[in-house]
């Protein structure tokens, strides 16, 4: 069985959460936990180079988001280990949510 389990910092991700730490998987089950990154999260830009540094500085922000959310889902992972011994994949992808889980789901 796979599950998809689509996490960030609400309270709706930590429900998710318990409810997968609360169900006795199948043997096989996958879980892959995704967040979702939308550049909007981003901390305000604000490059000191002029135009030309507008790439450096959102891949920046971007390779932050990333490293954050990466941690993260490795923190999610750990408490789902904690009560759950399960296969756990954890995938980090930049999007618009909606769009992002149904491919996922797809894939």
């Amino acid at each position: 069985m796979k599950i998809l389990v689509a996490v960030d910092q609400s309270e709706h991700a930590q429900e998710a959460i318990r409810f997968v730490k609360s169900v006795d998987w199948p043997k096989q089950s996958r879980i892959y936990l995704i967040h979702i990154i939308e550049l909007k999260d981003a901390p305000p830009l604000m490059p000191s180079g002029g135009p030309s540094s507008w790439d450096r500085v959102i891949a920046e922000a971007r390779g932050q988001l990333v490293t954050e959310s990466k941690l993260f889902l490795e923190q999610m992972k750990k408490n789902i280990l904690e009560q759950r011994p399960v296969n756990i994949e954890s995938l980090v992808v930049e999007g618009l949510p909606g769009a992002e889980i149904l491919q996922a789901v797809k894939d």
